[in-house]
Protein backbone atom coordinates (compact mmCIF):
# COMPACT_ATOMS: atom_id res chain seq x y z
CA UNK A 1 0.00 0.00 0.00
CA UNK A 2 1.23 3.48 -0.83
CA UNK A 3 2.10 5.49 2.31
CA UNK A 4 0.20 8.64 3.14
CA UNK A 5 1.75 11.87 1.98
CA UNK A 6 1.51 14.47 4.73
CA UNK A 7 0.25 17.87 3.75
CA UNK A 8 0.67 20.85 6.03
CA UNK A 9 -1.78 23.57 5.19
CA UNK A 10 -3.60 26.52 6.63
CA UNK A 11 -7.35 26.20 7.02
CA UNK A 12 -7.92 28.42 3.99
CA UNK A 13 -5.85 26.04 1.84
CA UNK A 14 -7.25 22.85 3.36
CA UNK A 15 -10.49 22.80 1.38
CA UNK A 16 -8.65 23.44 -1.90
CA UNK A 17 -6.16 20.67 -1.11
CA UNK A 18 -8.91 18.22 -0.13
CA UNK A 19 -11.06 18.95 -3.17
CA UNK A 20 -8.11 18.77 -5.57
CA UNK A 21 -6.54 15.66 -4.04
CA UNK A 22 -9.84 13.73 -3.95
CA UNK A 23 -9.93 13.88 -7.75
CA UNK A 24 -6.83 11.65 -7.99
CA UNK A 25 -6.86 9.56 -4.84
CA UNK A 26 -8.00 8.98 -1.30
CA UNK A 27 -7.77 11.84 1.20
CA UNK A 28 -7.85 11.83 4.99
CA UNK A 29 -9.14 15.19 6.18
CA UNK A 30 -10.77 16.81 9.21
CA UNK A 31 -13.80 19.07 9.22
CA UNK A 32 -16.14 20.54 11.86
CA UNK A 33 -19.63 19.11 11.90
CA UNK A 34 -22.57 21.46 12.44
CA UNK A 35 -22.63 20.57 16.14
CA UNK A 36 -19.01 21.73 16.45
CA UNK A 37 -17.40 18.32 16.85
CA UNK A 38 -14.51 17.34 14.57
CA UNK A 39 -14.97 14.57 12.03
CA UNK A 40 -12.11 12.67 10.46
CA UNK A 41 -13.13 11.59 6.96
CA UNK A 42 -11.46 9.38 4.39
CA UNK A 43 -12.89 10.16 0.99
CA UNK A 44 -12.50 10.52 -2.74
CA UNK A 45 -14.23 11.80 -5.86
CA UNK A 46 -12.08 9.61 -8.14
CA UNK A 47 -14.67 7.48 -9.95
CA UNK A 48 -12.22 4.60 -10.42
CA UNK A 49 -12.16 4.13 -6.62
CA UNK A 50 -15.94 4.24 -6.06
CA UNK A 51 -18.08 1.09 -6.49
CA UNK A 52 -19.72 1.18 -9.92
CA UNK A 53 -23.22 0.81 -8.50
CA UNK A 54 -22.64 3.82 -6.24
CA UNK A 55 -21.31 6.32 -8.80
CA UNK A 56 -23.02 9.70 -8.72
CA UNK A 57 -26.12 9.51 -10.86
CA UNK A 58 -26.91 13.21 -10.92
CA UNK A 59 -23.99 14.51 -12.94
CA UNK A 60 -26.11 17.53 -13.81
CA UNK A 61 -27.15 18.08 -10.21
CA UNK A 62 -26.08 21.51 -9.04
CA UNK A 63 -24.31 21.62 -5.68
CA UNK A 64 -23.68 24.97 -4.03
CA UNK A 65 -20.10 26.00 -4.88
CA UNK A 66 -19.04 25.92 -1.22
CA UNK A 67 -20.07 22.27 -0.75
CA UNK A 68 -17.63 19.38 -1.02
CA UNK A 69 -19.33 16.12 -1.96
CA UNK A 70 -17.21 12.97 -1.56
CA UNK A 71 -17.40 9.18 -1.33
CA UNK A 72 -16.77 8.25 2.31
CA UNK A 73 -14.80 5.02 2.69
CA UNK A 74 -15.74 4.62 6.35
CA UNK A 75 -19.50 4.53 5.77
CA UNK A 76 -19.43 3.42 2.10
CA UNK A 77 -21.77 6.20 1.05
CA UNK A 78 -21.78 9.75 -0.27
CA UNK A 79 -21.26 12.60 2.23
CA UNK A 80 -20.79 16.34 1.96
CA UNK A 81 -19.55 19.24 4.03
CA UNK A 82 -19.09 22.96 3.57
CA UNK A 83 -15.59 23.71 2.37
CA UNK A 84 -15.08 26.42 4.98
CA UNK A 85 -15.50 23.73 7.65
CA UNK A 86 -12.50 21.71 6.42
CA UNK A 87 -9.70 22.34 8.88
CA UNK A 88 -6.86 20.08 7.77
CA UNK A 89 -5.76 17.59 5.14
CA UNK A 90 -3.78 14.92 6.94
CA UNK A 91 -2.75 12.73 4.04
CA UNK A 92 -3.29 11.50 0.52
CA UNK A 93 -2.97 8.11 -1.13
CA UNK A 94 -2.67 8.76 -4.86
CA UNK A 95 -4.48 6.27 -7.07
CA UNK A 96 -1.68 4.28 -8.81
CA UNK A 97 -4.07 3.43 -11.67
CA UNK A 98 -4.17 7.06 -12.83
Amino acid sequence: MTPLVNIVSHKSEASYNARTAMRVGIVRFVYRKLDGTPRVAIGTTDETLIPADRLAKGANRRMPPNMVCYWDFNVQDWRSCKEERIEAVEGIIVNPMR
